[in-house]
């Protein structure tokens, strides 16, 4: 269930704040160049808005779940 909510935080997140998460992307991809070669490419702040909005879909479909769960005794 903690799982769920991690996701709808990391999903609101990402809708507040893509640019943050446009940043940070960008920094990983630098850190973690394999190649040594950079290119920093600016994507629109639309994709992580709808990143966001998955994962704050997957995280109530998960909590959910869950919780139906906990209360027929399956988990």
């Amino acid at each position: 269930m903690a799982a769920g909510l991690l996701f709808v935080l990391f999903g609101v997140l990402l809708i507040l704040f893509p640019r943050r998460a446009n940043d940070f992307d960008a920094y990983l991809r630098k850190r973690f160049s394999l190649t040594g070669a950079f290119v920093r490419v600016r994507y629109p702040d639309s994709i992580y808005r709808v990143l966001g909005i998955f994962a704050c879909i997957f995280g109530i479909v998960f909590t959910s779940v869950a919780i139906i769960a906990t209360v027929r005794g399956l988990l």
